[in-house]
């Protein structure tokens, strides 16, 4: 029995058990240790534990402090691997200590970069783009922290962290995936997450309805903008009258009814306020949606992946505000480019173009499944499969 350790800067939420493959370690009868880093590497936020208790079958460990980590090096003796899901392939003044705990324990450790999306470069190497890097980076001076900057441009080995033994990659686009990453990393080709909620949905063929979905990003309350150290992109009074103003053109234009995915962070039902005018807000459901509607609402959300694999039209919308966040700008740019549309601005709905709301095309669409989703070369096999099958096969560990 394989001992697989995680370490998560993230409270472990039911969804992310069994995404992040801790379901997988479990059922396969490893010995699965989970450490819980949030506390350390992302302390401005709250975390919601309240349903560790009903987990079974591994043991959960929380960090509340650096201190904490050097205690469970004490009674972690022996891991086989370790899966590392320290968000952003580098190594940052908040999340060093969780980076120096993986070296200390002296074994293999795999990273996960498989949902690449259009922008996550931040216009880094794109053709006749120099000063549009520039601007965004004079546009963030703001937000660097000089230390995390430094830290950036040192060699990971001379902070006493080791490369990643493995590297988990979707589409072509994930490659050149952060610092850590070097010439001794293997790449274990699997495809985005989500293509596994495509397949199940795609299986069960769903019929067609006369709906638009909107994925919604619970934009101006998400709690990445609060780890970001960034304010919302727009006050939530504004943007979401503007967003029902463009459901209503949209219902009563096109005839199609707008139903709401929800975003996994969204709280809606804490909220006193009717945010989309009485519409429908579906919760876990993002892949069956998309596949019922006849056309997709988005900002900058990874769930578009669901519209290109449906082959569904895509409106890409923001406001003017949305739009010149730091936050939105590259995204919106990229996904926009990637799949040949022009963003609708829609501070006012009757600027929207709804003439082309059923346009796509198959070898755009086509294209950004290779780069963003699943590439020519990586199998066709579920994604934990993939990962366990080559780790065996490497001889690193039998998991």
């Amino acid at each position: 029995m394989a001992h697989v350790l995680f370490v998560v800067e993230a409270a472990l939420s039911r969804r992310n058990f069994e995404r992040l493959g801790v379901a997988c370690m479990v059922e396969r009868d490893n010995r699965v240790t989970v450490v819980d880093v949030a506390d350390v590497t992302m302390a401005s936020i709250t975390h919601n534990r309240d349903h560790y208790g009903s987990y079974e079958g591994f043991e959960i460990l929380v960090a509340r402090s650096p201190k904490d980590l050097w205690e469970f090096l004490k009674t972690i003796s022996h891991v086989d691997l370790i899966f590392c899901y320290l968000g952003g392939g580098n190594v940052t003044a908040d999340n060093y200590s969780a980076h120096k705990f993986i070296a200390r324990l002296n074994a293999p450790y795999l990273i996960v970069f498989s949902n690449a999306f259009p922008g996550w470069q931040r216009y880094r190497g794109e053709a006749g783009a120099f000063w549009t890097r520039i601007r965004d980076i004079a546009g963030r001076l703001g937000e660097i922290r000089l230390l995390n900057s430094i830290i950036a441009r040192l060699p990971p080995r001379l902070l006493g962290v080791r490369a990643p033994r493995f590297l988990v990659v979707g589409g072509d686009s994930c490659a050149g995936f952060g610092t850590l990453v070097d010439p001794s990393t293997e790449y274990i080709r699997a495809h985005a997450m989500d293509f596994e909620s495509y397949l199940e949905v795609e299986a069960a063929e769903y019929s067609e309805t006369e709906t638009a979905v909107f994925i919604d990003e619970f934009l101006p309350f998400h709690p990445d903008l609060s780890m970001m150290g960034v304010g919302a992109p727009m006050e939530a009074e504004p943007y979401f009258a503007c967003l029902r103003a463009l459901f209503d053109r949209i219902e009563d234009e096109l005839g199609l009814r707008v139903v709401i995915a929800a975003c996994p962070h969204g709280d809606y039902d804490k909220r006193e306020d009717d945010f989309f005018g009485g519409r429908e807000v579906i919760f876990s459901k993002t892949a069956e949606l998309v596949a019922k509607s006849r056309m997709v609402i988005a900002h900058r959300s990874t769930a578009i992946n669901f519209a290109v694999l449906f082959r569904k039209p895509v409106m890409i919308t923001a406001t003017r505000e949305t739009y010149e966040h730091n936050s939105q700008t590259p995204f919106l740019d990229a996904v926009a480019g990637s799949l040949g549309q022009t963003i609708q601005f829609f501070n006012q709905a009757g600027d929207v173009d709804l003439a082309s709301s059923y346009e796509m095309d198959e070898g755009i669409y086509q294209q950004f499944v290779e780069d963003y989703i699943k590439s020519k070369i990586s199998p066709s096999a579920p994604f934990w499969d993939l990962v366990v099958n080559h780790v065996n096969d490497s001889g690193v560990a039998a998991i």
